[in-house]
């Protein structure tokens, strides 16, 4: 018996590995050529948090535009890929050998984590962009060094188990704290790079 999980792994009975599995995404999603049935688009947030979410699931992409009738890419796939290449252009480190992180890593709220292969490098993904501190548990003593990607700026540290915890949470021995700039970086979705002991 194959099922699919609500999170997107393949479980195969009889296994207890999980199978890596693709999304395929078409634009337009209609072959024909009308133009009331240009298919679906999306907007730019919406391309690049399905991409950072595969990748996070252990998943990959494929994106897959299709022509018009005269043989020419619609505007709208145009900008699809666009989004996916100006974002890609800083973040690319992010997906392109990666796949989903250690499955004891719970990732914060409103971020999604990947990891690559070789493991000594975290992704946290900033879909909904926290304010001034990020608190990820579970990796006070894992990681040495955070920077963004988009630009490679550093980013701050705190492993102490009483730095400011968010109201609600009690202080944990192995929590580290990011200090988040208070604005959001120009890019659609930030991207922090962890690199791990």
């Amino acid at each position: 018996t194959v099922t699919v999980s609500i999170h997107g792994r393949l479980q195969v009975q009889g296994f207890s590995r999980v199978f890596p599995f693709f999304l395929a995404l078409i634009i337009p999603q209609k072959r024909r050529y009308f133009l009331i049935s240009r298919g679906l688009f999306f907007v730019q947030w919406t391309l690049i948090n399905l991409l950072i979410r595969t990748v996070s699931l252990g998943g990959n992409l494929l994106m897959n535009v299709g022509p018009t009738a005269r043989g020419y890419l619609d505007y709208r796939a145009k900008a699809a890929l666009k989004t996916y290449a100006d974002w890609m252009r800083y973040n690319n480190k992010s997906i392109y050998g990666c796949t989903m992180a250690d499955p004891a890593l719970q990732a914060p709220n409103g971020c999604y984590y990947t990891q690559s292969e070789d493991g000594k490098r975290l992704y946290v993904h900033l879909v909904e962009y926290p304010f001034a501190f990020l608190e990820l548990p579970g990796l006070a003593h894992k990681v040495r060094y955070a920077q963004f990607l988009q630009d490679n700026s550093e980013i701050l540290m705190a492993r102490e188990p009483n730095f400011m915890p968010d109201e609600g949470h009690l202080p944990s021995e192995d929590l580290l704290v990011l200090t988040i700039p208070l604005v959001k970086p120009n890019i659609l979705v930030p991207v922090i790079e962890l690199l791990l002991y």
